[in-house]
This record gives structure tokens, C-alpha cells and sequence, in this order.
């Protein structure tokens, strides 16, 4: 994995959209289950047709996968149309929703 890539997750997954509109832009959480370590971090990735492509990781994998491999949870889901508007009013490329903007890394 490309090391520049780590805490880039909003805006590598928005500018991945921005070229690929016809995906959905996912914010949520996943939990690094690893060695029983359950360290859990709001994170964005993207989806389409069933497949979860993760730019920090720049890995492609079926959603189940993704969803069991790292307990995801999406906690909001973005059209590029969706994605344009809020990124124009908020001014970042996320945290956009207010569960997000509350959650605290555990673990790290």
C-alpha cells in the first residue's frame, strides 16, 4: 500500500467520484479486527454494482467482503450529484454527516 495515501480516505474517494460518477460515494465506519486489536475509524470509500473499491488501499473487492473484512458500516450513502452539493456547502471533502463528525476513533 501506498503510505501518501493514509488519512487522504474523503478526498482520494471524492476525486475518485468526480472522475467516476456513476459510483456512490460511501461515509461510514470500519474496525481493523486484526490480532483482536478493534481499532474502529470513520472512513470513505465508494461502491458500485456490488464491488467496493477503496482508494486509500487502491484494492477492488466484492461488498460482502469489504463489509465482513472490515465490519463496515455505512452510515451515509452520496450520489455525485448528492456529493457535489454538500462538498460546494460544507467546503471539505467530508465528514459531512453529523453521526460521523461526532464519532471518535477507538483504538488509535
Amino acid at each position: 500500500m501506498d503510505n501518501s495515501r493514509l488519512g487522504k480516505c474523503y478526498e482520494l474517494s471524492y476525486q475518485f467520484i468526480m472522475k467516476n460518477p456513476e459510483y456512490l460515494l460511501v461515509h461510514g465506519i470500519i474496525t481493523d479486527n486484526k490480532f483482536g486489536t478493534n481499532k474502529s475509524l470513520d472512513h470513505a470509500w465508494v461502491e458500485k454494482d456490488g464491488e467496493v473499491y477503496d482508494p486509500v488501499t487502491d484494492i477492488r473487492m466484492p461488498k460482502e467482503v469489504y463489509y465482513n473484512l472490515y465490519s463496515a458500516e455505512a452510515v451515509a450513502i452520496y450520489t455525485f450529484e448528492e456529493m457535489i452539493e454538500i462538498a460546494l456547502k460544507e467546503g471539505t471533502y467530508g465528514v459531512w454527516d453529523q453521526k460521523l463528525k461526532e464519532f471518535k476513533p477507538i483504538g488509535f
